[in-house]
């Protein structure tokens, strides 16, 4: 700041500290304005686990401690990651409950909306608070827990049988015999069954009612097929039944 030069070295002093403090307490609104929620107004979920249902993937939760807080809990939000990409997609974005679980019934984008048996994923969550203004505060996310995709049964007894007759296009008859469930807790009911042709350009892929144990494919062309059948119960879907089988 510039001064008049008449002007005396007291009142120079006197307003120059006036300012400098001003500056300060300005730059203090500013902290203060956007300084982050504390952790005890914020905490996380605990006791993350996952499972299965019969409709889908589950997971389960202990609700945050919020003894120290002085924010309300008003829901969750949860994501998922597959091992292969390892990128969280979020499921939910808000749950807009204090519901302590959540059944994942989306299924794999990339496996046409199905939970392939074995396979795993990663679940995590973080809370959502409302402060007394009414904003939306946030958690940390918790470590994921690892949830297996259950194995559940394929097929049995693919055959493929030549049903062609002469002057007569081709007609291959595949044939199966439908799974056995060897659990009943928290399991999906067989829903159908996908039949895939690699071979044919573009590969076919037939999806079929529970209650079909065989499908008819008239080839394109004539070149070696191989079959691939899998079974369905809901959300989940089996490993693959091959013919021929693998090392024939």
């Amino acid at each position: 700041m510039r001064f008049p030069e008449r002007m005396p070295a007291s009142i120079r002093w006197r307003t120059a500290l006036s300012s400098v403090g001003l500056a300060m307490l300005a730059a203090l609104a500013i902290t203060l304005s956007v300084a982050p929620a504390r952790a005890t107004d914020t905490p996380m979920p605990t006791d993350l686990e996952g499972g299965r249902a019969s409709t889908g993937l589950k997971v389960s939760w202990s609700p945050p401690d919020t003894s120290a807080s002085s924010y309300t809990l008003v829901g969750y939000g949860i994501q998922r990651k597959d091992f292969v990409s390892s990128e969280y997609i979020t499921l939910v974005d808000h749950t807009g409950d204090t519901e302590t679980s959540y059944i994942d019934s989306s299924g794999d984008p990339d496996e046409d909306d199905k939970f392939i048996g074995g396979r795993a994923y990663g679940y995590r969550l973080r809370a959502i608070y409302e402060d007394a203004d009414e904003t939306l505060q946030y958690s940390d996310w918790t470590t994921h827990v690892v949830v297996h995709v259950p194995r559940y049964p394929k097929p049995t007894n693919l055959t493929v049988v030549d049903n062609s007759e002469e002057d007569e296009p081709a007609t291959y008859e595949l044939t199966w015999t439908a799974p056995t469930l060897s659990w009943s807790e928290d399991a999906a009911a067989l829903s159908g069954y996908k039949v895939t042709v690699v071979g044919e350009i573009p590969q076919l892929v037939v999806h079929l009612d529970s209650d079909v144990t065989s499908y008819l494919h008239n080839p394109s062309a004539e070149r070696e097929y191989i079959y691939q059948v899998a079974a369905q119960f809901g959300v989940f879907e089996s490993a693959q039944a091959y013919y021929p089988p693998f090392g024939q």
